[in-house]
């Protein structure tokens, strides 16, 4: 069977097609016939070293896509009917074991990948000796160096998915590994393709240590502050040796090591940068060293016309290299990538706390990052050939694999501290102005030019050694010098003069724009594209701290003849940051280019160049807002004119069918009916009627669209016109009617909603569906024609909410009810919960869809928008909400102790929740939100307004807000899985004022029951009300599982973790602010690691609390949670008498 299966896998690439299809046939008939039979065949095959090599490489990628098919149900894609025996099992476990050591690296890798996917299923019930048996061959004296590559390759795949935290540290683990690691590293027996991938699991063991939340488990801690300091000193000797013995200067293999090496230490030194700290002064000395060294090595291939032939020839050991690496990477990007990964380590050394380069070093690092960035000859050649190239790299967009030495080094100096990039621009600036007095060759400049493009684009605020003013008249100078000789050079130096102005700006205040003038002043022609591309860059620069209102119509009009003679040899990346710049320069004037439509017909034709490029057409619809914002209405419906016509015969062309070019003209076409918009408005339109002969134009043509169209792009980028078109041209809607038909404006709009609400159509199309019902409500109420229909609209809608799988449709759909809710909360209650749907009412039903919704729901208008709409359900005091269960907080201990979870099965296992009533979540959700705005708006306010600590007792009004405390209590529980949302989000106080005045009123009315609301049913001598606080995190799950309740609810708690190190102070600060919320509140405090002292650091004197009668009071449980005396619950309360 044997040769039967090596001749099918044979045929299976052979060029006659009847001959592959009947191998393909025959081949899978054999393995579900017997797929045991078929699977120890092919790893026999595999084995087999008779036989050609193409044949056993394709016999493992037959094993690894058939192992899924039929080796357990526990894959994912599992087809069965039934499994692999067990002896067939173990047998292809012990071939595939035996495979890892093959000499082709092909086979090997092949081997390990097929271990890997059948140990997710089988270590440690049914593989238990894998790890055992991979460390005997690592370590086995007599293993071939291909056996030990094999196994240690394995090793460390076997760690991204198989190995838990639990298993790595307390199982043993990680002691096996560092101990064979360090085997190998320090003996002669192993040769240096071996150490470099002993290098390579060490890496992946330092990342381990940094995800394993070290710092939660003492234990694990300790362990890795003992290990770590021991790793540096191994890497570090290691380093040491290698960089003193120049014979290893000319092996590919070294360098391979090296890089692997620098790896490691950049990974210890930016995961554990206070245990490296103290061996810095001899790493950083060893790292610019071997950069002195790769630099013998590397400059001068950098003049050679092929750099990889060049390469070659200077290292005698390819072939040998070749054979261990399946990457197959390319000798000049090895070089590279090494040195990279040197710098990147210096980068990771400077970061360090305390660390200083001395005045020689900084010297030489200088002039070896000199040397080491100058551009090969080939790219020079590139970039003068064809500026595209240029423009591709220079924005970072395009990755081009020549320049990572850049790439690292301007990482370096962009993050420098405020020290070390002071004395590199010092030097730096003194070689430049050496170089250009002594004639140096101009890749030299440029490479010095680009390190001090990169030095002045840190933050670091300097004083200057030199005369700011000189310096830039130096460069505008050696720019008019070079600009016909040398374009590449002035290009750079011409980028250069922004980042220079804008890091020295409180120095040369009045120097911007008088030096773009300058700039502008060069003769820019069509044999100066080069540079004029690096002007565009170098503008858009300049933007960064000049607004675009300070630049002149001059400016605006020679910036434009530059966009215009760039774009017909423009392509791909050069027309996205033609886009960028020309939205800078509109935003100069756009009201005198909105005049004709010049500068519009340019928008648009560079964004139709590729409209499937998501950054050109983004940048597009960014231009055409720019230029309709705040313009006059005779000029908007000037451009309508010329813009509508061809973006309506891309729509009336395209049928129905999808192409990125009518996706783009309906987006383009969204953006010119919201109108402009006013200076603050960005992307909102105007609230202006539509113009009547826009209207006309654009109403029939997109009903029929969206009517005949079934395409999901199309639908959901067509409903967003046509929302428009709800919005601004409602009267126009109703009084429509189409002259050959006869249908009303009316009748196409119970069309549409009723095409969108058809089960028929996906998540995709109908993404801006709850949109257009909100607009629905808000502008056809009075229309009987349409409203005689609403509550069969809502039913629908209500079902393709219930139905719908995507979030971002979810969120949409709940706009509705949230609109709803606002208007008419009970009316919406009662309305879903009075029709059925799969046997409960809409209303339980819907109520988990749209509480989860808000857990993720992005954007401040739609987060306001629930707020308002679960406060009105909440004020209801519905007992339909409190009898509907909705998921809670994930419930703890969901696996037993003594089972072992590997990360793959974690993935696949189901989450158990708590169940809660409607009424917590919503209560819960809201202060959760609370929160989160109190936290924003601090931050904001700590950003704008920093102030010194001042002397009061710490106490304010709930209106402000203002608690510092609640900066520093930063670790609640969910928090991290909240919603994504950033302070960015927050460009409003509204929802934090409406939920303060919400909690204000349900503590002060006791609104709805509030007090008896299970926020966090804790432990039985606590009422149901209470909230739990926790300050030990390892705690956390004992408290939560804690066998009885005072909630019938749940057992599960909603802890809140405090800081380990939270003070009395913070903690007394804290509480009294809950406490301004809530006239009862009783919390469980976890006090062993926080201070003991709060009681005597309580406000006493009255003032601070909401009765001057109030006092604090402690009720201690001597047995404390489960037994542990350290834990102590604290019952606050106020009363009305002593």
């Amino acid at each position: 069977m044997e040769s039967q299966v090596a001749q099918l896998i044979s045929h299976q690439t052979n060029p006659d097609n009847y001959l592959r299809a009947r191998a393909e046939q025959e081949f899978d008939q054999l393995v579900r016939s017997d797929p045991s039979q078929a699977l120890c065949t092919l790893v026999a095959v595999g084995t087999s070293p008779h036989l050609d090599l193409a044949v056993r490489q394709g016999a493992l990628l037959h094993v690894k896509r058939l192992v899924p098919m039929f080796w357990s149900p526990a894959f994912n894609s599992y087809e069965g009917p039934s499994t692999i025996a067990p002896t067939a099992k173990q047998y292809v476990r012990d071939c595939l074991l035996k495979l890892v050591g093959d000499p082709d690296s092909k086979i090997r890798n092949g081997a390990s990948y097929a271990i890997t996917q059948i140990s997710a299923v089988d270590y440690p019930d049914e593989w238990p000796s894998l790890l055992s048996d991979l460390y005997a061959t690592a370590t086995d004296k007599t293993s071939t160096a291909y056996q030990v590559l094999g196994s240690l390759t394995v090793l460390r795949d076997l760690f991204d998915d198989l190995i838990p935290d639990e298993q790595f540290f307390e199982g043993g683990v990680s002691v096996r590994i560092l101990q064979t690691c360090e085997m190998i590293l320090t003996s002669d027996s192993y040769n240096f393709q071996i150490k470099a991938q002993t290098l390579k699991l060490l890496k992946t063991v330092v990342d381990v240590f940094n995800s394993a939340e070290v710092s939660d488990h003492p234990a694990r801690k300790q362990f890795v502050d003992q290990v770590v300091p021991r790793l540096v000193d191994l890497l570090a000797a290691m380093a040491a040796q290698l960089v003193a013995n120049k014979a290893l200067l000319r092996s590919l293999v070294i360098i391979s090591l090296k890089n692997e090496l620098y790896g490691c230490l950049s990974a210890l030194a930016n995961t554990f940068p206070k245990l490296i700290a103290p061996h810095a002064p001899r790493l950083l000395d060893t790292a610019v060293r071997e950069l002195a060294s790769a630099a013998a090595v590397y400059v001068p291939l950098l003049a050679a016309e092929d750099i990889e032939a060049a390469t070659n020839a200077q290292f005698s050991d390819l072939n040998e290299f070749q054979s261990v690496h399946i990457e197959r990477i390319d000798s000049s990007e090895l070089v590279a990538a090494a040195i990279a990964g040197t710098i990147a380590f210096l980068q990771a050394l400077a970061d360090l706390p305390g660390t200083f380069l001395p005045e020689t070093t900084v010297h030489e690092l200088c002039a070896l990052l000199v040397q080491l960035n100058v551009l090969p000859r080939e790219a020079q050649a590139g970039y003068q050939a064809d500026f595209n190239d240029f423009v591709g790299v220079e924005t970072e967009l395009t990755i081009e694999s020549g320049t990572v030495v850049r790439d690292a080094t301007r990482d370096l100096l962009e993050t420098a501290n405020t020290e070390l990039n002071g004395a590199m621009v010092a030097e730096l600036v003194q070689q430049l102005t050496a170089q250009v007095r002594a004639d140096a060759p101009d890749v030299t400049i440029e490479s010095t030019a680009y390190l001090l493009m990169c030095l002045f684009s840190n933050e670091a605020e300097l004083q200057p050694s030199f005369e700011p003013e000189e310096l830039l008249k130096f460069l505008l100078q050696l720019v008019q010098e070079q600009f016909r000789r040398a374009q590449l050079l002035s290009a750079r130096l011409i980028m250069l003069i922004p980042k220079f102005l804008m890091k020295y700006e409180s120095y040369l205040k009045e120097c911007g724009v008088g030096a773009l003038e300058q700039i502008l002043r060069l003769p820019l022609d069509a044999d100066h594209e080069l540079v004029g591309a690096a002007v565009l860059i170098a503008f858009q620069y300049f933007n960064h701290f000049i607004p675009s209102s300070q630049f002149n119509t001059d400016i605006q009009t020679r910036l434009l003849q530059l966009v215009k003679q760039l774009m017909d040899s423009a392509t791909e990346d050069t027309n996205i940051m033609l886009l960028e710049a020309l939205t800078i320069i509109i935003n100069i004037d756009n009201r005198a280019l909105a005049t004709d439509e010049a500068t519009l017909m340019l928008c648009m034709n560079l964004g139709f160049r590729d409209c499937s490029n998501f950054s050109l057409t983004a940048s597009t619809l960014e231009c055409v807002e720019d230029l309709l914002r705040g313009i006059s209405e005779e000029s908007y419906v000037g451009l309508c004119y010329k813009a509508l016509p061809p973006l309506l015969k891309v729509v009336g062309d395209s049928n129905g069918e999808y192409s990125p070019e009518l996706d783009l003209a309906l987006q383009v076409l969204a953006v010119f009916l919201k109108g402009p918009a006013g200076p603050n408005d960005a992307g909102q339109g105007s609230d202006a009627v539509l113009p009547e002969d826009v209207f006309v134009a654009v109403f029939p043509s997109i009903c029929s669209l969206i009517l005949k169209c079934d395409d999901d792009e199309v639908l959901q980028s067509s409903s967003e016109v046509f929302n428009v078109l709800l919005s601004k041209g409602s009267p126009q809607i109703r009084a429509y009617r189409d002259a050959a038909s006869g249908t009303t404006g009316n009748e196409l709009l119970l069309k549409i909603v009723s095409k969108f609400l058809s089960p028929a159509m996906s998540d995709r199309a109908i993404v801006r569906l709850g949109d257009l019902i909100v607009l629905l409500i808000e502008n056809f109420s009075t229309e009987s024609s349409v409203w005689q229909h609403f509550q069969d609209i809502l039913q629908a809608a209500t079902l393709r909410l219930l139905a719908a799988k995507e979030m971002i449709t979810i969120e949409n759909l709940v706009l509705i009810f949230n609109t709803l809710t606002v208007l008419q909360p009970q009316q919406t209650v009662d309305f879903l919960a009075g029709f059925a749907v799969d046997g409960q009412s809409a209303l339980e039903k819907v109520l988990p869809v749209w509480l989860q919704a808000f857990e993720v729901m992005r954007g401040y208008d739609r987060i306001l928008s629930n707020i308002r709409a679960f406060i009105e359900i909440y004020k209801l005091d519905d007992v339909r909400l409190k009898r509907t269960l909705v998921n809670g907080d994930v419930l703890p201990n969901q696996v037993p102790d003594d089972v072992i979870v590997t990360r793959s099965m974690a993935r696949k296992m189901p989450v158990r929740y708590e169940q809660i009533g409607a009424d917590v979540k919503i209560v819960r959700l809201l202060l959760n939100e609370y929160k989160f705005q109190v936290r924003s708006a601090q931050k904001t306010e700590q950003t704008e307004n920093p102030q010194p600590a001042d002397d009061d007792d710490g106490w304010e009004d709930l209106d402000d807000v203002g608690v510092p405390s609640f900066e520093q209590l930063q670790q609640y529980v969910h928090e991290d899985e909240h919603t994504g949302r950033t302070l960015a989000d927050n460009h409003g106080d509204e929802i934090r004022q409406l939920l303060a005045a919400f909690f204000k009123e349900c503590t002060a009315k006791n609104l709805c029951g509030f007090r008896d609301v299970s926020l966090c049913p804790a432990c039985t001598y606590l009422p149901s009300s209470s909230i739990c606080f926790v300050n030990d995190s390892t705690r956390a799950s004992s408290c939560c599982s804690t066998a009885t309740c005072s909630s019938s609810r749940s057992r599960a708690s909603r802890l809140t973790l405090l800081p380990e190190s939270i003070a009395a102070t913070e903690m007394a600060s804290f509480l009294a602010t809950i406490l301004l919320m809530s006239s009862s509140v009783n919390f469980l405090v976890d006090m062993s690691r926080s201070s003991r002292n709060l009681a005597s650091t309580w406000p006493t004197d009255g003032s601070s609390s909401p009765d001057s009668s109030s006092r604090l009071r402690y009720a201690s449980n001597s047995d404390g949670l489960n037994g542990e005396s350290e834990m102590h619950a604290i019952s606050i309360s106020f009363f009305d008498s002593p």
